[in-house]
């Protein structure tokens, strides 16, 4: 399969998704446009940073598909995911009065700090899986020294609102970063 054909194909999928989680949320087309857009940028998210770039990089470094690669790909998705969702975090009220409904205001910050604890967790987890799978040194498990500082991401989130966040917003992007140098 030929690169441009893996890029359409993961493309399409992404507008399918897209497509679908708009028709999916009501009846008229403005309500449609303005709630659709949380499930659309975490759709984004996940599939541009993780499936295209980790999976479609893989492909064209090796012009092959290895379905595992689906796993670290997943992973930095759920990551990229979690910095758009510390962001919402510290600006649910704002969001809120300015009517955005961001999955954080639709969920409350109780259950977006939770959300926040699953995004990284599984991320870790499909980290975890992956190295199992296709395990070839110790050097290999190099990315769960970065845990902890995860782990500190999502008590900040946990602890502080507004303002406070914007610090762990950073950590949370340039943890990101340095999870995908220490991972590769």
């Amino acid at each position: 399969m030929l690169p441009f054909q893996v890029i359409g194909r993961m493309l399409s999928s992404f507008l399918l998704s897209v497509l679908w989680r708009y028709l999916q949320r009501s009846s008229t087309p403005w309500e449609k446009i303005r709630t659709a857009t949380p499930a659309s940028a975490m759709y984004s998210f996940l599939y541009f940073f993780g499936l295209v770039a980790v999976g479609g990089t893989y492909f064209l470094q090796t012009n092959k598909l290895n379905w595992s690669v689906l796993l670290p790909a997943a992973t930095l998705g759920l990551f990229a995911v979690g910095v758009l969702n510390v962001n919402n975090i510290r600006d649910i009220d704002s969001d809120r009065l300015a009517g955005k409904m961001s999955i954080p205001v639709r969920i409350g910050k109780a259950r977006a700090e939770l959300y926040h604890s699953l995004l990284i967790s599984i991320g870790f987890l499909l980290s975890i899986v992956f190295v199992l799978i296709d395990y070839n040194h110790a050097f290999e498990l190099a990315f769960i020294l970065m845990g902890p500082l995860f782990l500190k991401n999502i008590g900040a989130v946990k602890a502080k609102s507004g303002q406070e966040l914007d610090p762990h917003l950073k950590q949370m992007a340039i943890a990101t970063l340095i999870f995908s140098f220490v991972f590769s």
